[in-house]
């Protein structure tokens, strides 16, 4: 994945595999291209380019507007017989989001935060164009029409995702409304998901990343029974452990000698990088180090006799050329 993370989306890979890293503009939901559709791809949160400033007093009172608002405009899409995208109906689908949003909001979303009550509002599914790799993204504030709530599928993916992936977005986008509701979202416009979100996408079966990206969705999973028990069509697939993916990769690794523990000497290399240089009390090349500690001798540190023939050399002989190759 190579783009720049925003706001609350899922990538696959961890931020630090640049070749194979790649986070949604805005908080999106989008796939890796190198990567199969259900194994990467990016949820998330587009930033708010027009919200309520704090001082707005009558932001409360507008509400119960907001709410009729999105109301009526859901009505008037679930009427629409032309609204269709080739063969499928987007007027039938956007009822089914709306019917699959209720049930997964009260199933899975909690009912209080910090004393308070928290109630579901009337949310606006839209289908915004967006590029392939984007599945979906939820835009906290008010969007371009003014209206709050919004939450919107990619109809680029349409034609090949699974009624489960589908609802496993809707889902996810759910719980980034949930964060704008009680006003406990990051307030960085980045592709990072909160400790919280996080923790409850892996509770629910649809774990996510940090850096934005989608592992997919578990087959033993609350998630999974409630999608069997509502009829939702679809095979879960796993694409990667959160915990695997969540592992930081080093920016550096060490290379020794073969000299004795007591004298050893540890050069640190950047990941992905070569070293060619040899000790001058050992004669050995350097090498990355296995394990935690430095092996003690040229035997514990060389694994064959091939390889103790290529890091030998003749003793007055020192090659400190250092090649660099960077891997992103």
């Amino acid at each position: 994945m190579n783009q720049t993370p925003t706001n609350g989306r899922i990538p696959l890979k961890p931020r630090f595999d640049q070749a194979n890293y790649t986070l949604a503009p805005q908080n999106r939901f989008t796939a890796t291209p190198a990567i199969d559709l259900l194994e990467g791809a990016v949820l998330g949160c587009a930033p708010n380019k027009g919200a309520a400033t704090n001082g707005d007093s009558d932001a409360a009172s507008r509400v119960p507007r907001d709410e009729e608002l999105n109301t009526a405009i859901s009505s008037f899409q679930a009427e629409l017989p032309d609204w269709t995208l080739a063969n499928l109906s987007l007027s039938a689908l956007a009822s089914r989001l709306q019917e699959w949003a209720n049930s997964l909001w009260t199933e899975f979303l909690p009912k209080e935060w910090q004393g308070g009550v928290v109630a579901k509002p009337s949310l606006l599914f839209l289908f915004e164009w967006e590029p392939s790799r984007t599945l979906g993204h939820y835009r906290p504030g008010r969007n371009a029409a003014g209206c709050r709530w919004e939450i919107s599928v990619n109809p680029a993916n349409l034609n090949r995702l699974p009624e489960i992936q589908v609802a496993s977005v809707a889902l996810h986008e759910l719980l980034h409304c949930f964060e704008d509701i009680v006003k406990s979202a990051p307030r960085s416009h980045n592709g990072y998901h909160s400790t919280w979100l996080r923790t409850m996408a892996n509770q629910l079966g649809i774990p996510c990343t940090r850096f934005g990206c989608t592992c997919g969705v578990r087959p033993d999973s609350a998630f999974m029974g409630w999608a069997t028990r509502h009829g939702l069509k679809g095979t879960p697939v796993l694409s990667m452990n959160p915990e695997e993916a969540e592992a930081p990769t080093p920016k550096r690794k060490a290379w020794v000698c073969n000299c004795p523990d007591c004298l050893v000497v540890t050069v640190h290399v950047a990941s992905g990088s070569t070293l060619k240089a040899r000790c001058e009390v050992c004669s050995a090349l350097f090498h990355p180090r296995i394990g935690k500690s430095a092996p003690t001798s040229k035997s514990a540190a060389l694994a064959s006799p091939a390889e103790a023939a290529q890091h030998a050399a003749p003793p007055d002989v020192t090659d400190m050329t250092s090649p660099v190759t960077h891997h992103g």
